[in-house]
């Protein structure tokens, strides 16, 4: 027995973000969102790794590391 796949609640509400200027029924697919928003809650209180950390997370490439961010100088 396979224990079931994690769900990415962060990619599936970005989609359905996505998809909102498409679809008909906004209301409904404004809950689809909430309801991906509100899963990504749960599972960060409950002591999950959310899938967008691993993105985080990851070590950079050296290149990158010693690069320096400008400045828009206000």
């Amino acid at each position: 027995m396979n224990p079931e796949p994690a769900i990415n609640h962060s990619q599936l509400a970005m989609q359905a973000a996505r998809r909102m200027r498409r679809v008909k029924h906004k209301q409904k697919n404004s809950r689809v969102i909430c309801h991906h928003l509100s899963r990504m809650l749960m599972d960060a209180e409950a002591g999950e790794r959310p899938h967008s950390a691993e993105i985080l997370l990851a070590p950079l490439p050296k290149g990158i590391q010693k690069e320096k961010q400008f400045s828009l100088g206000f």
